[in-house]
């Protein structure tokens, strides 16, 4: 199965690493230069808090280089936890959105 940028997901070793890679392709797919302004919120509070404080992750090694660097093009951006009881809708639609592309490329 593909990512959009061609990495393939059953190579994503943890669920923190999936959601590191889905904030890079998020920040990726918003950046414009009418976008100046991001908020970004996840479930997952180890990845706020890494964000947050500057700190690193062996699991992480780029991914948050490149969730920095990818920021810079922003004049303002932050980084929100939110839980997913908070979340419930969002979090079903991406699941939705997960398993339809899983499906679709499964027939190919």
């Amino acid at each position: 199965m593909l990512l959009q940028d061609g990495s393939h997901l059953h190579d994503i070793p943890s669920a923190l690493v999936a959601k590191a890679v889905a904030l890079k392709l998020a920040l990726l797919a918003v950046q414009a230069p009418d976008n100046t302004k991001v908020t970004c919120y996840s479930d997952f509070q180890v990845l706020i808090r890494l964000l947050k404080s500057g700190g690193h992750s062996n699991e992480l090694f780029g991914i948050l280089e490149d969730i920095r660097c990818i920021s810079r093009s922003f004049l303002a951006i932050s980084f929100t936890y939110l839980s997913r009881t908070e979340n419930f809708l969002v979090d079903t639609l991406a699941e939705a959105q997960l398993s339809s592309c899983i499906t679709s490329l499964d027939g190919v």
